[in-house]
């Protein structure tokens, strides 16, 4: 008759299984810890995307019992780094010949993620694993750093008495957690990098990013990083920013430390004179010679002129017959920023005016003016070809155009008859003062005459003071 006794019990740290059949010699079913668990030591920096030992763990098995998973606790450290579950890319548990982790050449049994910090993670093989008879494996558990991970973040690990399970039961040494055995990651930074960029929300072009000669309203935020774009928060060094190509230059504050791995500009007033509208440059900001030589940060941006006023850029005539064209040559105005250059996106319609010149708040009527009185200017300009007064006067022409500062053009005179406000009142401010030549000599006007209180008084010259 065949019989079957089977008796298990607990020896040492391991399991055993003896099997008798009928009078057979028994059969031991072996696995054991042969090599304690030990955890993280010390402080040990790893890289975003590196990977670090974190849990080790010896075992000698009989080729028969299953390891079926190895579980560890993750936490932040007592005084919270900041941990995120998304700063830990993964967990792998591998199967290695030794204790140091090589992750090209270990075999990678079992891949887990964590769930939420303090949490526990359960590692189990993909396939059923069985240790080898007779021969010390270790088991090795990495925790693998995200790309994004942030600066100075910290994690320790644990491992709990019996944390190792296998088709026999469970093993394992615990390994207490300790804000002293931790992983902490570490940024090395490479490259400088813009975090923000120049710009200027006066700018009505899109795609241009600053305004010329204006402070830039969104100062430059420049970063030391990593190849990932990984802020190392130990970088400390004094940045420059220059103009490393085009026709401007650049004002403001140009040197600024780096602290906690930036440099906010938010102070410097940093700003660029353009020479031209749409001017295309490159804004440079680069570190120190000596100490760690980073990569330089460069903006390639565009300034956009940006028109405050109005300006008569080709003046009319200063001295013709009434009713002949005082713009035979065009009369041009165009709109410009404070630094005088023209505004080439400027699209708003310019009017012209002629005005008295004593008072240039009271409107000459009697202008003729082509194309029109308004007219949409080109590129920022406006021309009129033709501009004529009918009666003789002593005008300024006004050009205006929205809220940009008004432009005046230099004094026209239409000879003719000019009026003046009474008989006794034949001393008048001179007009025509620059127009007469040289040192105060006469100023001929042939057919003019002063009509005062409706008497013709016939004058040959004017005495200019």
């Amino acid at each position: 008759m065949l019989r079957e006794r089977v008796r298990e019990w607990a020896w040492g740290l391991g399991w055993c299984v003896w099997v008798v059949l009928g009078g057979s010699a028994p059969v031991a079913a072996v696995i054991s810890e042969s090599t304690v668990a030990a955890g993280l030591v010390d402080s040990v920096a790893v890289a975003p995307t590196g990977a670090v030992k974190v849990l080790s763990v010896g075992l000698t098995g009989d080729g028969v019992v299953t390891l079926d998973s190895l579980v560890v606790t993750v936490a932040d450290l007592a005084s919270s780094t900041g941990l995120e579950t998304g700063d830990l890319a993964a967990f792998r548990l591998y199967s290695s010949l030794d204790t140091v982790l090589n992750t090209s050449a270990d075999t990678l049994l079992a891949t887990a993620l964590l769930d939420s910090i303090g949490a526990s993670v359960a590692l189990v093989p993909t396939t059923t694993h069985v240790p080898p008879a007779g021969a010390e494996r270790f088991y090795l558990v990495a925790a693998v750093v995200d790309s994004t991970a942030g600066d100075h973040r910290a994690f320790k690990v644990g491992f709990a008495a019996g944390g190792i399970a296998t088709s026999h039961g469970v093993l394992g040494t615990a390994v207490v957690v300790s804000d002293k055995f931790k992983a902490r990651i570490a940024v090395t930074a490479t490259l400088l990098a813009f975090t923000q960029m120049p710009a200027d929300t006066a700018s009505v072009v899109d795609g241009v990013e600053v305004v010329s000669g204006k402070t830039f309203s969104a100062q430059p935020i420049v970063s030391a990083q990593d190849s990932l774009g990984n802020v190392d928060l130990d970088f400390s060094e004094t940045l420059t920013a220059s103009v490393s190509d085009g026709a401007g230059t650049l004002g403001g504050t140009v040197a600024k430390r780096v602290v906690n791995g930036r440099a906010d500009y938010v102070g410097n007033a940093l700003i660029y004179s353009a020479t031209a509208d749409g001017e295309a440059f490159v804004l440079t900001v680069d570190d120190a010679e000596g100490g760690t030589d980073l990569t330089a940060a460069t903006a390639h941006l565009e300034a956009d002129v940006v028109a405050a006023k109005l300006v008569f850029t080709k003046q009319p005539s200063p001295l013709l017959d009434a009713g002949a064209n005082f713009a035979p040559d065009s009369v041009f105005v165009a709109a410009q920023d404070t630094a005088g250059l023209v505004d080439r996106n400027y699209q708003v319609e310019f009017a012209i005016e002629a005005v008295a010149v004593e008072d240039t708040s009271k409107v000459v009527s009697g202008l003729i003016a082509a194309p029109g009185a308004t007219t949409t200017p080109s590129s920022g300009v406006a021309s009129w070809h033709e501009l004529r007064l009918a009666a003789a006067d002593v005008i300024r022409l006004k050009a205006s155009s929205g809220s940009l500062l008004s432009a005046w053009s230099d004094i026209t005179a239409t000879p003719g008859v000019l009026s003046i406000g009474a008989a006794d009142s034949l001393v008048a401010d001179n007009a025509l003062a620059g127009r007469a030549g040289v040192g105060g000599s006469d100023l001929v006007l042939n057919a003019v005459a002063f009509k005062a209180q409706g008497e013709r008084m016939p004058v040959t010259s004017i005495k200019v003071k």
